[in-house]
């Protein structure tokens, strides 16, 4: 098959990367990505606007209308969508 090498692999879309990744990544810092996701859930329904303000001064956080979900306690909220990687041209 025109897909496969002499020895049967199958050939990747662009080739072998990994001299191209081992060249362009050499010294960058390992990335590790941690699992965010809550691991527990639980929904609460109020019954009306000064039921879910109670419930908002008990656990001393701000809850209005527009409000879907918290954190308890407060987590600080990572913000990256004003975020962007520069690479710095090398003067050698």
């Amino acid at each position: 098959m025109a897909d496969e090498d002499e020895e049967g692999a199958q050939l990747g879309l662009f080739g072998d990367l990994s001299t191209y990744a081992d060249e362009h990544w050499r010294g960058m810092p390992e990335f590790v990505h941690r699992d965010l996701e809550p691991r527990f859930q639980v929904v609460v329904s109020f019954a009306n606007r000064a039921d879910r303000d109670k419930f908002a001064a008990l656990v001393g956080q701000h809850i209005n209308d527009l409000t879907r979900s918290i954190w308890f306690p407060p987590q600080e909220m990572i913000r990256v969508a004003n975020k962007k990687c520069v690479a710095e041209e090398d003067d050698a």
